[in-house]
Formats: structure tokens, C-alpha cells, sequence
């Protein structure tokens, strides 16, 4: 959670979106990733496709929840290398 906080903007922003920075407070405090995405006032939510139902079941009315189309186990760094000149090299 720590690294989905927004320590710059989000609170400035709290009189023009004061639902959308609700429901963030109201899902980080459930333990659950979550941000104003973009200009607002969608909220974005980070979780496991498992954990759509449970954001969904904490979702006020009025709000939808979506999910894109994002898949698969991305990235996974198992040994890093040495880095030079700004980029990062690894071993297979």
C-alpha cells in the first residue's frame, strides 16, 4: 500500500472528487490498493482477479467496477546483474 500512496496530489484534489478519494480511503482501509487514476474521478482499484468480488461487494452504488484486460503472471526478476551506464543487465 505504501507505494500506491499518492503523497502529492490526491489530497489537493479531495473538494473537486470528495466521493472518489472516499472510496480510496474506504478500500485502502480494507487493505486493498487503490488510487484516483488519471485526472479522476475513476478509481482504480490494484488486486488479484480473485479479489474483484470483494471490491465490487465494498463498491458504494452509483460506482461500477470493470476490469481490463490485463493477464497472465508479468514480470518476475529472479537475479539481477551489475548495472552500467543506466542499464541493467541479467543472466537467464
Amino acid at each position: 500500500l505504501v507505494a500506491t500512496r499518492d503523497r502529492l496530489h490526491q489530497e489537493h484534489r479531495r473538494p473537486a472528487m470528495p466521493e472518489s478519494l472516499a472510496l480510496v480511503e474506504m478500500l485502502r482501509d480494507a487493505g486493498i490498493a487503490a488510487v484516483v487514476s488519471g485526472a479522476g474521478p475513476t478509481v482504480l482499484a490494484l488486486v488479484p482477479m480473485t479479489e474483484i468480488d470483494e471490491v465490487a461487494r465494498r463498491t458504494p452504488q452509483g460506482w461500477s467496477v470493470r476490469t481490463p484486460g490485463v493477464g497472465g503472471p508479468g514480470a518476475r526478476v529472479e537475479e539481477c546483474g551489475s548495472v552500467s551506464a543506466g542499464r541493467a543487465w541479467s543472466r537467464p
